[in-house]
């Protein structure tokens, strides 16, 4: 046989194997891609232990009636997914959804939805009136100990308490401890109250690069013990926050701050605001509690950033550098664009006069374009409050295709009528109505729109 038609007759063969892998591999992909797995119930939830380097969604909301939750909620509740020897490395996508009353009792230390993290994504999650008890260090509501973790569009509330021991540190309303990594267009509500010290509304100590943004607080934290923020305890470690705020009273005894307790060198605080009572018995200012002294080039910065110099109840920005006495400025100043010098009011923050008291919001919070409400819709529609989550007051926007009957009503999650906040004929057009829940809990509640034979339901988040 001549050995030169073997091979050249071998040339559309190995063609058709070519063309038969990458077929294969064309219609793997999506799989590969889309390799998510589910979480329904508590159980689910449980189970992202058995594979910490996964991909989660969640695909509706947990409480006290989801299936599973009775394991979770007596003795010490919920264990922690992730140590430190195999921490949680995969993502969670919350999808919107809301985890409600998580409780977790601990003894130790790295208490949270998760304990240890790396690496890892957790986005589009609401954790609401959960309760969290830490004895020993790095602990919060969503992570004890993160690094390198991305957490994007999270909304905590509910309480933190860590107990017993006065040399543990590190607690936060978001995380713990975090080294490297981000939080982005999160929020934290949680009340927290400690004997330790690093006490932050997100952080409680954020080192080695961590990025801090469009993110706030609006939880109170008493402390016994010093390095307190409201937004983070210790912060340091090249360690940037940018386009954030703190509306908490913050409580402590040692370099408390409006916005960080203790600022390390080489970290840097842009574009940000306070507006909380800050208390303590030294070393306490409305911006930092403590400004780490120049070291060569390694510097401590806060740029276009301010407090409020009628409520914080400190006259200085930082107890050590008088710098930043000059940031305080009134309520009617925090309440005007033009004191804002070099903030982007297109497309970071904005001013909404219900809402925060009239001081300035990040875009993210209303979500919900108000413009054009002169366009007649073609259909009813619901939008989603904004902002959400909220304290005290929301906005919930519908739309009318033609003039009708239109109830609007707000409930608890187990049916309980709260108030009706619309019942009449309204005209075709745009609509928004303004809702205050001061006089009530934290939670999560229920609005719904009934138009004709259209009814509509959505959930809100208050945040307290």
């Amino acid at each position: 046989m001549d050995n030169n038609h073997l091979i050249t007759s071998s040339g559309p063969m190995k063609l058709r194997i070519l063309f038969s892998y990458t077929l294969l591999i064309i219609l793997c992909l999506p799989l590969m891609v889309w390799a998510q797995t589910e979480v329904r119930t508590w159980d689910d939830l449980n189970a992202l232990r058995t594979n910490l380097s996964g991909t989660y969604i969640l695909m509706n909301n947990l409480d006290e009636n989801s299936a599973g939750y009775s394991n979770y909620a007596s003795g010490d509740g919920w264990l922690p997914i992730g140590t430190a020897e195999a921490p949680f490395t995969g993502t969670l996508d919350g999808q919107g959804y809301v985890i409600e009353n998580l409780r977790s009792s601990r003894g130790v230390g790295n208490v949270g939805l998760f304990g240890v993290t790396s690496g890892a994504t957790v986005k589009n999650l609401t954790i609401t009136q959960a309760e969290i008890t830490a004895a020993a260090s790095s602990s919060g509501v969503l992570i004890g100990n993160a690094t390198d973790t991305r957490i994007e569009k999270v909304h905590v509330s509910g309480s933190f308490d860590q107990v017993d021991d006065t040399g543990a540190t590190s607690f936060g309303g978001i995380v713990g401890r975090m080294v490297g990594g981000i939080i982005t267009e999160s929020s934290s509500g949680v009340t927290i109250t400690t004997v330790g010290r690093f006490v932050g509304g997100l952080i409680g100590t954020a080192t080695s690069g961590v990025t801090i943004e469009t993110s706030f607080n609006t939880g109170n934290i008493n402390s016994q013990f010093r390095w307190i923020g409201g937004l983070v305890g210790q912060f340091g470690g090249s360690s940037i926050i940018r386009d954030s705020y703190s509306t908490g009273n913050i409580t402590g005894t040692t370099q408390v701050g409006g916005l960080v307790g203790f600022h390390w060198r080489a970290s840097e605080i842009y574009n940000s605001y306070t507006t909380g009572t800050v208390t303590g018995d030294e070393e306490v200012g409305a911006l930092s509690g403590f400004i780490d002294p120049p070291q060569g080039e390694a510097i401590a910065v806060i740029e276009r950033s301010y407090f409020n110099s009628e409520t914080s109840g400190v006259s200085v920005g930082a107890s050590n550098n008088p710098d930043y006495n000059g940031n305080g400025k009134s309520s009617s100043e925090l309440r005007t664009e033009s004191t804002f010098t070099d903030w982007d009011f297109t497309t970071v923050w904005t001013f909404v006069p219900e809402v925060n008291d009239g001081f300035p919001v990040l875009q993210h919070q209303t979500a919900t374009s108000v413009d054009g409400l002169d366009a007649i819709p073609v259909q009813v529609q619901l939008s989603q409050n904004f902002p959400n989550p909220f304290n005290p007051t929301t906005t919930i926007r519908f739309e009318l295709p033609a003039s009708q009957h239109v109830q609007l009503a707000v409930y608890s999650v187990a049916g309980q009528l709260i108030g009706t906040l619309v019942n009449e004929i309204r005209p075709a057009g745009v609509h928004e109505v303004r809702f205050d829940a001061g006089q009530l809990s934290s939670g999560v509640y229920i609005y719904q729109l009934r138009a004709g034979e259209t009814s509509v339901t959505r959930r809100m988040t208050l945040i307290k």
